[in-house]
């Protein structure tokens, strides 16, 4: 657990990018504010990122007895009782969070899984890892490499998707980045395609890159006369400067390579990847005809004044009715856009959570193309 969600979402505030910590406002239908600002949570992610355990469990304590039903209180909590290994406070402050709910819920599964791994109580382990994958949690670099369930993996408990074919470039600043590409059937070099940047969800690393060819484009894409490009985060990730520029200059790799419809991209990020994906898009709007986030609950990152920025290029937003905090995201998002006059598109997805099935297998390229095309 030592390099999962939690601590990644840590080495975002330690950057001053993470969103203020928040929780669900009771009996929100999403037409009210959508959260309600626990500065308290932020304070205690600041004194985590600092390894200030002490301070921080004196005041995460506060915050869970001032604030019982937020998710996040819980599960920064159980976090902390983690890295100080008092595991079984730590599984008592998860347990918590996960019966609280809320947009820590597949998260604090996870962790709570790693709890259980490293004081080898293997059958719980299992099961929680089973429910942080019910919840949504789709961070497959995660559960690659995390040490502290290698004894899950060891089992077969987790069904990792095949590997596949990536190229990579050079960019001019000495960043290298790999990419998967995939062309249509029939593919004729003379022809122009629509193209697409997608990102993956996780760590936007190789396997949940794996993952997400698998899932989302794979052999069924090859059927849509699209180009898509499936980028692999560098070595020190996407949200970085330089890294910016290696983005631009893989685009333009690919445009040198291939006819793309207009000269630009339509930028796509599922999840996590949303967060890349938005970052970018604005960044390097000259490359991006559109913006679609797919299950994503970055849009909390960007105040009333940003969102108007996003006037430059239309915008759609996918998530799941069943997905209660990605739903209340994206109704304040939307709301915000028609506000300023984005052009926007939300689309609920009935009876589905943060996963998504129905948008698998390249179902998701038939629903860009009535908005974007």
């Amino acid at each position: 657990m030592k390099k999962s969600a939690a601590f990644i979402i840590i080495l975002f505030v330690y950057s001053h990018l993470l969103a203020s910590c928040t929780t669900s406002t009771a009996g929100s239908t999403g037409d009210e504010s959508i959260t309600q600002q626990i500065p308290d949570i932020q304070k205690a992610t600041d004194l985590i990122s600092r390894q200030q355990w002490d301070q921080a469990i004196k005041l995460l304590k506060s915050v869970t007895k001032d604030y019982p039903g937020n998710g996040e209180g819980w599960y920064y909590l159980a976090y902390v009782y983690h890295a100080t290994e008092d595991y079984s406070k730590a599984i008592e402050a998860n347990q918590k969070a996960v019966q609280v709910g809320g947009k820590r819920k597949a998260d604090a599964y996870y962790n709570l899984a790693c709890t259980y791994a490293v004081t080898k109580d293997l059958e719980n382990a299992e099961a929680a890892l089973q429910s942080s994958l019910n919840s949504g949690f789709l961070n497959f670099d995660l559960l690659k490499s995390d040490p502290e369930i290698e004894s899950l993996r060891e089992r077969g408990l987790i069904d990792f998707p095949k590997s596949h074919n990536y190229s990579q470039i050079k960019a001019r600043n000495g960043i290298l980045v790999k990419y998967h590409l995939i062309l249509p059937n029939n593919y004729d070099p003379s022809k122009t395609y629509p193209a697409m940047l997608a990102y993956p969800p996780g760590d936007q690393k190789e396997a949940s890159a794996n993952w997400a060819i698998e899932e989302f484009w794979g052999e069924e894409a090859r059927d849509k006369s699209w180009i898509i490009i499936v980028p692999i985060a560098p070595e020190r990730g996407w949200i970085n400067h330089p890294a910016h520029h290696a983005l631009n200059d893989l685009l333009r790799e690919v445009k040198t390579s291939h006819k793309i419809e207009g000269g630009k991209f339509h930028m796509v990020g599922f999840e996590s990847g949303a967060r890349p994906a938005a970052t970018f898009a604005l960044m390097s709007k000259e490359y991006f005809h559109s913006l679609t986030t797919i299950s994503s609950y970055a849009w909390e990152r960007w105040d009333e004044d940003d969102l108007a920025s996003f006037k430059v290029m239309p915008v759609k937003i996918i998530v799941g009715d069943q997905d209660e905090h990605g739903l209340q995201v994206a109704n304040f998002v939307q709301r915000n856009f028609k506000k300023y006059k984005v052009k926007s598109d939300l689309e609920i997805i009935k009876g589905e959570g943060r996963d998504l099935p129905s948008l698998r297998k390249a179902a998701l390229i038939s629903m860009m193309e009535g908005f974007v095309r």
